[in-house]
This record gives C-alpha cells, structure tokens and sequence, in this order.
C-alpha cells in the first residue's frame, strides 16, 4: 500500500503479501489506509515500509503494532541514504522474539469471559510520526512482555482463527540503547493489514477463489490429480474447479463453432448441394412419378 510519501508491506518469506480491498481514509486527522492479507499459521513475517521523497524535510520514525501490542520503532532521517526500515520482532532489554501467525486457543473456561480483548486482535498497524531525531540515549522503560498463548473465550466479541504469536526468545548480548525522537504537530500516516486465513478471505469475497494449477502445465489444462493441501477450504476448491470446468466446455463449444472441423463440415455440406444440384432433372409435363 502507499500513502503519500511512504509505502508498507507485510512480508513473509522476503515475498510481499497480496493485499485485498485497499481502502483509504483522508478524512481521519491521521492519515489511514487499510487492507486485508492471507495470514498462514507458523509462518515469520516483517513489516517493511519505504519513503520515496528524495528531499526529506523530517526525520521519521515507523511504529508497529501488533494485535495492539507496541513494537521499538525504527527512524529515516532526512539526510540517511538508507530510505527502507523493516520490523520483525519484539524487542527489549532480554532479546528479541520473532512475529509469526499462530492459532488463537479458545476456551469455554467462565473466568476467561471477562477478560478484556484488544480491538486491534486481528490487525498489524504501522503508524509513521514525524518529528527531529536526537542521540543515543540509555534503554529506561521496557515494553510490557507481550502475551504467549493467551487463551480467548469462545462467545468473546473478537474471535478469529489466527492471532500474532511470538517465536522462542534470542537473548542479547550486552546492554542496549536507544535514538531519541521528538515528534512535531505533521499528521501522521497509519498503515492497517488486517490478517485473516486465506478461506476466510475467500468465502467472504475479500480474496478470489484461485485453483491450484500445475505452472507446467497449459494454462487452460486440468489436472487429472488434483491435490488439496492440508489447512485449505475443500469445498472452495471444488467450486473453483467446477467453474474452471465450465468454462473449458464453453471454450471447447466455440472452438467446434469457428475451427477448422465447423469449416470442414461446412465445405463438406456445400460439396454435396453442389453434386444434388447437377443430378437434379427438371419434370415434363407429360411425366409421371412413381410414388410408391
């Protein structure tokens, strides 16, 4: 997505993750645009987000939150070369955790019903702010310790399948520090993915149904095997390769009808008119036919 000067993605594999349904929002004071992206359990993402004005006024500095948990942010100063910042992992003063895309644990456990849900479960968010970098300054306050498996209450307003997780911890080593930043009053930029199972994109028409096909194989060719992977909708790949089926009777029925076979046979029905025209014998009045 882009919104004026800068650009974000969410990356999985060093791949950028198609969006669906990009909408923006210039009527917030903060600048806001919004998307929704397939998220796959187990799997590391990134948040990497690029400034593409050559002649930078601020400094800038990219803040991600996860499922409403705050991440280290990361600058672009006016004067740095460097125009791209990604962020992977939750990061304090003992070491860093990887973001993955985990199983949300639902319970039916009565004391869970009350516990209170963030209204940003479901969603990744990058909020850039503008302001002037300063020095390095001595690491004070950490980030509270983001949650591992907090489990959900099944009847809970905000269920989903998939939530934000974090890997196993990597331990610093050595103490940490961090660049100062005073924001000024320039609105900021807020970038949303709201991350969903591919499926549940799919049978709410956020993502279109798209059949896996052989890439060795003609692009209109059906495969005799077909394999569904493990995790996917079944009866969404039946109906896309029934409506792929479809259209290759459509395509096979207007081929007969403009191919070299339809011209073949009109030839064909054109020669024997001609040859019933040359053994018709015009009848005499005084002729008689035979009827029986």
């Amino acid at each position: 997505m882009r919104l004026k000067d800068f650009s974000a993605c969410v990356m999985v594999d060093g791949v950028e993750l198609k969006e669906y349904g990009v909408t923006a929002d210039h009527s917030d004071p903060e600048h806001k645009i919004t998307c929704w992206i397939a998220s796959e359990e187990g799997k590391k993402f990134a948040v990497q987000w690029k400034c593409w004005s050559c002649l930078r006024k601020d400094a800038s500095s990219g803040k991600v939150t996860v499922d409403g948990i705050q991440c280290k942010g990361k600058i672009i100063r006016p004067s740095s070369k460097h125009d791209t910042r990604c962020c992977s992992c939750f990061s304090d003063s003992t070491g860093t955790r990887d973001f993955l895309f985990s199983r949300v644990q639902l319970t039916d456990d009565e004391s869970y019903l009350d516990h209170a849900v963030s209204e940003q479960l479901g969603e990744i968010r990058l909020k850039i702010v503008f302001g002037r970098a300063g020095g390095r300054i001595e690491r004070k306050d950490d980030l509270p310790v983001p949650p591992s498996e907090e489990k959900i209450h099944e009847r809970s307003k905000k269920v989903i399948s998939h939530r934000v997780g974090f890997a196993e911890l990597v331990k610093h080593d050595g103490s940490r520090s961090l660049t100062s930043f005073c924001e000024n009053n320039v609105s900021p930029l807020v970038f949303v993915f709201k991350y969903r199972p591919l499926e549940i994109l799919q049978a709410n028409g956020i993502a279109p149904l798209i059949p896996a096909v052989n890439p060795k194989a003609p692009p209109d060719a059906l495969d005799g095997d077909v394999k569904i992977q493990e995790g996917t909708d079944i009866d969404a790949n039946i109906m896309a390769l029934e409506n792929k089926l479809k259209r290759l009777r459509s395509q096979k029925e207007a081929s007969l009808k403009t191919g070299p076979q339809a011209k073949r046979v009109k030839t064909e029905i054109k020669a024997e008119e001609a040859s019933t025209l040359h053994e018709y014998k015009p009848i005499t009045p005084r002729e008689v036919i035979d009827l029986t």
